[in-house]
């Protein structure tokens, strides 16, 4: 008995994300999720390219934006911080750049917030302090410098906290408690 060959093909093809994403008014989870970079896995397709385009700042009723493991370029849109209702940002792993948008400060409700292994700069946004429900925060491999502002401690519901060496935690009662009640810490506390 003759048995026809099995054929195995995986689509390798990279796009951009694209902007009319941004009409799905009612959409609640957009997940484009690509390799899982901060597991180790190696990059297994081209994925998406290109920018974040700003229209998905027009999804008001999304509650999860998983846009990880690409090659993603360009800056943050500003226009997320838009997204009132989302409580997930995962953006990892992507060749991201420039500074990390103080509008994402107005994502109230966001729990989660991975901006690791990406190469945005600059220093901790300030505005962050009002993410008083986020449990998540990585921001480990990227290039952003500089110690927290004080405004970091009111981001009391912190478990998990990643910081690359060149963010610190200063040094003094205000932030000793507050680092004292993240579970899951990895960073460096400055030098006074």
């Amino acid at each position: 008995m003759l048995r026809k060959p099995l054929i195995r093909s995986r689509l390798r093809f990279s796009c951009l994300v694209p902007p009319e994403l941004g009409d799905l008014a009612n959409l609640r989870v957009l997940n484009l999720a690509g390799s899982d970079l901060a597991r180790g896995q190696p990059r297994r397709h081209p994925g998406l390219e290109g920018p974040i385009p700003p229209e998905l700042g027009k999804l008001a009723n999304l509650e999860g934006l998983w846009l990880y493991g690409h090659q993603l370029t360009g800056q943050i849109p500003p226009q997320l911080g838009n997204l009132s209702n989302l409580k997930q940002l995962w953006l990892r792993g992507n060749e991201l750049s420039g500074l990390v948008p103080p509008e994402l400060g107005k994502l109230v409700k966001l729990e989660r917030l991975e901006l690791n292994h990406t190469e945005l700069s600059g220093p901790f946004p300030e505005a962050f302090g009002d993410l008083t429900r986020l449990e998540v925060l990585m921001l480990g491999s990227t290039s952003m410098s500089g110690p927290l502002p004080r405004a970091a401690t009111r981001m009391t519901a912190l478990r998990t906290l990643s910081l690359v060496p060149t963010l610190c935690v200063p040094r003094d009662s205000t932030f000793d408690a507050w680092v004292e009640g993240i579970m899951w810490f990895t960073g460096t506390r400055c030098r006074n």
